[in-house]
């Protein structure tokens, strides 16, 4: 009896995990919202006028519910399979996803590497908007770090 009971405990836990999903759009809300932080534009390769000059590709290892659709630069991002990105040129830039959570629709995180950079970014969803709360960047000699503590 007592197995049963747990059977039924760990079902519905189960199920209950998996009710909740983002709403499709939300990802790709998300996303973008990460990709317009100002800051991160010192990661992304650029020509003299300021324009990111190489196509960008993500490779999400099933990270995403979805493949979100966002921008860099106006410029759509590429979401790619892990073999399709061993069969890129050698210098071909992409950005791969390490970690990608959502928390009850009000908290996101995303780390991802782009050419030796590591960058992780903490999002907050604040009357409607995503906007950052922390973002960590490190690599190329750079460090960068910013926190936005306002409520």
């Amino acid at each position: 009896m007592k197995k049963i009971h747990y059977f039924l405990l760990l079902t519905l836990a189960f199920t209950g995990f998996q009710s909740f999903t983002l709403p499709e759009w939300e990802v790709s809300e998300i996303m973008q919202a990460i990709m317009d932080l100002e800051d991160l534009e010192q990661v992304w390769d650029k020509d003299e006028a300021g324009n990111i000059t190489t196509p960008i590709y993500l490779v999400a290892h099933d990270h995403f519910p979805e493949t979100p659709k966002f921008s860099i630069g106006g410029q759509q991002i590429k979401i790619i399979s892990p073999e399709a990105a061993s069969q890129l040129e050698e210098n071909t830039p992409y950005i791969e996803v390490t970690d990608f959570k959502v928390k009850k629709g009000k908290k996101a995180r995303l780390e991802f590497t782009y050419k030796k950079t590591t960058v992780k970014v903490n999002m907050r969803k604040q009357e409607g908007n995503w906007v950052h709360r922390t973002l960590s960047i490190m690599g190329k000699g750079k460090i960068h770090k910013s926190l936005d503590w306002t409520f």
